[in-house]
């Protein structure tokens, strides 16, 4: 993995890059072709499970921007921001094209975007029901965060960069937004939300890199029918990651992959996840989402079907949901140190939409846990 250093500079430029597209147009200076920013929406809870306990909620909204490659060399920008974009490639050819340039080849050409998300998890015992802590079962606990990420991305592969800045404890609001769910759904409340973590402001960073590798049409000797459109071809297609995350509230180092088989793949890298660096809907430069044309009827290129099959699995040296308080004393429980999730899904494209639908199964995370948890998982992008 290269040395990635971000530091506070580097988050600016992010954040200042981020405010020049919420003021400015999207398109590319170079090819005027307009640019789609993607907003995705997020939500996982167990009550699809039918449980209610564990990681019992999450939600989050993220907003992707246009590719801002065009704009590496814009004299609006602060000079700070063009320097620091134009190092920002990591493991790609420094001296690739950018997606910008009218003679970029768009197969394998270098594309930014920025990230910018607001987000809520909430973590609760099994027993609703008891006032006092439970010594052996988790903590009660809500993290309402906020995160600035960047990628840099061509074809085949995907690094994501993000800081996350938050609060544990009863600023979180978890408590509250349990309560109002539960009482519009006529479910009953939780009762000892008062031994909740203590208040902490969280700091955390994050780097990831994926692959995504083209595996090409399931069946290449299949001979469809002449009205059969060729974007209706089964494909499959394979992606891997690898990351870390460090803070005061999570360190681990994590890997996995997708797997996802299906009519006209898209050009993403795999479906949108809520966990940290699970952004990655945004499409890309070929994806047919890129470039939809309202004014026309839809065509089969703009839909697409596939099923997926996903893993990831974490080495866990902290987990201030499990571990408790980093400056003060608090419940907590003895964790695991390895965990892994185990997702199957579905997902759907039409035209600038995508919809995506799993069952997650994650191992067991702390000592004492009677069985291992399970949540659904549901998101929604648009793209724009």
């Amino acid at each position: 993995m290269p040395n990635v250093v971000f530091d506070s500079s580097r988050m600016l430029a992010i954040a200042t890059v981020g405010f020049f597209f919420l003021l400015s147009p999207c398109d590319s200076r170079a090819t005027g072709k307009k640019q789609p920013w993607t907003l995705t929406a997020y939500f996982e809870n167990d009550l699809f499970a039918d449980t209610d306990e564990s990681y019992t909620n999450g939600v989050r909204l993220s907003w992707i921007s246009p590719d801002i490659s065009s704009y590496e060399h814009d004299p609006s920008l602060p000079r700070f921001v063009r320097k620091i974009n134009d190092k920002l490639h990591f493991f790609h050819d420094i001296n690739q094209q950018d997606c910008g340039d009218s003679t970029a080849d768009l197969e394998n050409c270098l594309q930014r975007n920025l990230v910018i998300s607001v987000g809520q998890l909430m973590f609760t015992p099994s027993d609703p029901t008891a006032t006092q802590v439970i010594n052996d079962d988790r903590p009660y606990a809500g993290y309402l965060y906020s995160t600035f990420g960047y990628h840099t991305r061509d074809n085949s592969q995907l690094d994501t960069i993000e800081v996350s800045l938050g609060m544990v404890g009863q600023a979180s609001l978890a408590k509250e937004t349990q309560d109002i769910i539960h009482d519009l759904r006529g479910i009953d409340r939780f009762h000892g939300w008062e031994g909740q973590l203590h208040n902490e402001p969280v700091f955390q960073m994050l780097y990831e890199h994926k692959d995504r590798y083209g595996l090409g049409l399931l069946a290449p000797n299949w001979k469809p029918p002449d009205w059969w459109d060729s974007n209706w071809y089964p494909q499959h297609d394979f992606i891997t990651h690898l990351g870390a995350n460090i803070g005061n509230a999570a360190i681990y180092a994590n890997t996995g992959f997708e797997y996802r088989i299906g009519f006209g793949l898209p050009g993403d890298f795999g479906s949108a996840s809520l966990r940290p660096g699970g952004d990655n809907s945004a499409p890309g430069q070929l994806d047919s989402r890129s470039s939809i044309d309202d004014a026309k009827p839809p065509t089969p290129k703009e839909s697409s079907a596939h099923l997926f099959a996903s893993f990831d699995g974490r080495a866990v040296a902290r987990d201030i949901f499990l571990d408790g308080n980093t400056f003060q004393d608090s419940h907590s429980v003895d964790k695991k140190y390895l965990v892994g999730d185990v997702s199957l899904g579905l997902g759907l494209i039409h035209r600038r939409w995508k919809f995506s639908l799993a069952r997650v199964w994650r191992s067991k995370e702390y000592d004492g846990q009677q069985e291992p948890h399970k949540f659904g998982s549901v998101s929604l992008s648009y793209s724009y």
